[in-house]
């Protein structure tokens, strides 16, 4: 191909014509084989190429992972230095330059009284269902299927609530008031039980009555290593609440139930109304907002030589006045406008 391209394209049309029509093909299909052999050989290369440039930044981010191993020395320091981080953004907070997260709390269902009950019902509920529903009473599983998926809807959606709670308050609470629901759900289901054996449920001056309504469940306080302190309490509050809620008298057991799924849903009413005195003091997720907007806004806006605000002390910023007799001026406002409407002239 080199020696025909050097030779011209005519002289290479003439060659080819010379040799007649049989070895013209013969060269096409050599050319065209040659291209595809080429074509492999350098597709290969550079695989390989690529191979080693990879196992070459491998081998270096090992060598870098095993330098940073750190020593007991550089742990105490790294976590003196956590220390330290903690006491300046505390000193931060006391100082008021503290700025306000865009994201708000959320998460901490496990420290709520109204988890820990609607965990110990879901758990209840299921070994009440094997041991009382079977292929006579309950052909087709819907029973057990329906009243465990209440149990487990209950326990979830408080758990999905508490972690949305940082984006919408209206979340949190809708799906705490589907926590409710299911669990009042749950508590009809028990009660067709007893009603459909001809028990009735216990009165409140029943004595088994006053004793599961009168067990505690302990508040659960750790704030570290959670999933594994939570269940090591939620065993412990188990081992006191199974006597009654997962006794083998299955009237007993409805029962004590029963009673157990109230104090949840009371919890869980409580929850909902401070959630919503909140929201009436503070607003909404879309509020947060604004107002996380605005004190960034106003911080950037300040300028170090900025007055106080004569009506309310709050710093003051530049704005240019976009209509009245001043407009296209510039002059200080108060950074707590709209609420405060403090102005000074620039000198």
């Amino acid at each position: 191909r080199v020696a025909c391209r050097a030779a011209g394209p005519g002289m290479t049309r003439v060659a080819c014509r010379a040799a007649g029509p049989g070895m013209t093909r013969v060269v096409r299909r050599a050319t065209i084989i040659l291209n595809i052999v080429f074509a492999f050989s350098f597709s290969k290369i550079c695989y390989y190429c690529l191979a080693h440039e990879k196992c070459a930044e491998r081998k270096q981010h090992s060598m870098t992972s095993s330098d940073c191993e750190m020593t007991p020395s550089m742990m105490h320091d790294a976590r003196r230095a956590s220390c330290d981080r903690q006491q300046t953004t505390g000193d931060k907070r006391q100082a008021g330059s503290w700025k306000t997260p865009v994201i708000g709390h959320s998460g901490g269902f496990r420290k709520t009284l109204s988890f820990g009950l609607t965990c110990l019902v879901y758990y209840a509920t299921e070994i009440f269902c094997r041991r009382n529903f079977c292929l006579k009473n309950d052909p087709l599983g819907k029973t057990f299927g329906q009243m465990l998926g209440a149990a487990r809807s209950a326990k979830q959606n408080i758990v999905e609530g508490s972690s949305r709670a940082g984006t919408s308050r209206e979340t949190e609470l809708r799906l705490y008031d589907v926590a409710k629901g299911s669990l009042e759900e749950l508590a009809g289901d028990y009660e067709d039980f007893l009603f459909s054996r001809g028990e009735l449920p216990w009165s409140e001056e029943d004595p088994m009555w006053i004793k599961t309504k009168n067990l505690t469940f302990d508040m659960f306080n750790v704030h570290e290593d959670l999933r594994h302190a939570f269940f090591k309490h939620l065993t412990a509050m188990r081992s006191r609440f199974a006597p009654i809620i997962e006794n083998e008298d299955p009237v007993i057991a409805a029962n004590a139930l029963i009673v157990t799924i109230d104090r949840a849903c009371s919890l869980l009413r409580r929850q909902m109304d401070m959630l919503g005195e909140e929201f009436r003091a503070q607003g909404g997720f879309t509020e947060h907002l604004t107002k996380v907007r605005l004190e960034h806004r106003d911080a950037a806006a300040v300028c170090a030589d900025a007055p106080k605000c004569p009506d309310c002390g709050k710093p003051m910023r530049k704005v240019i006045a976009r209509k009245g007799r001043n407009v296209g001026n510039a002059f200080w406002s108060c950074t707590g406008y709209p609420v405060c409407h403090g102005t000074r002239n620039i000198a």
